[in-house]
């Protein structure tokens, strides 16, 4: 499935999202169901974390549907979107 994480609260050590270059949002693909053992926002926050070198304080997340986001042009992405 894919997982759109938005809401992100970067730990920058007090530099702006901006200056350090971070996305709004992050568009996660092919991200698994988690196990009886693990749980979905600690391996959605490994792996951003992971993929930009920060880690953050908090985030929210919900599986995202292209479809369910469309508009008569086509597929929607919210701006400042990164693809991992």
């Amino acid at each position: 499935m894919n997982i759109l994480v938005y809401g992100i609260e970067w730990d920058t050590e007090g530099e702006t999202r901006e200056e350090c270059e971070l996305p709004e949002q992050i568009l996660v693909l092919d991200v698994a169901q988690p196990t009886a053992d693990e749980d979905m926002e600690e391996n959605l926050g490994e792996r951003i974390s992971e993929a930009f070198g920060f880690t953050h304080y908090a985030f929210s997340w919900e599986e995202f549907s292209k479809v369910l986001k469309t508009h008569a042009g086509g597929g929607h992405y919210p701006k400042n979107l990164a693809v991992i």
